[in-house]
């Protein structure tokens, strides 16, 4: 069973859905008031391990966005640290 990542307290207020994914995965989606969000994902087929297990997805107005000083693509391999780090750089676009 794959685990949600570990949001900071003070991001933990951004934090939209948590839910299950298909093959026992879980997802997190934070949404910021910038229109700028995550979908942090960790599960089975993701660019993750047991060491780094989640992949970030950053969202401009709940959709994928692929244009950000950020990411141009899926951020894989991360570990909760590293996610929330990212997160303070989307929170701050």
């Amino acid at each position: 069973m794959y685990r949600h990542v570990k949001i900071n307290d003070d991001l933990k207020k951004y934090i939209e859905e948590e839910r299950q994914i298909l093959l026992n995965g879980v997802q997190t989606i934070i949404n910021f008031p910038n229109n700028y969000g995550a979908s942090i994902i960790s599960g089975r087929g993701t660019y993750g391990n047991k060491e780094k297990p989640f992949e970030l997805a950053v969202l401009y107005e709940n959709e994928l966005s692929y244009n950000t000083p950020i990411a141009d693509d899926v951020i894989g391999y991360l570990t909760d640290e590293e996610v929330n780090e990212i997160l303070y750089q989307i929170k701050s676009l």
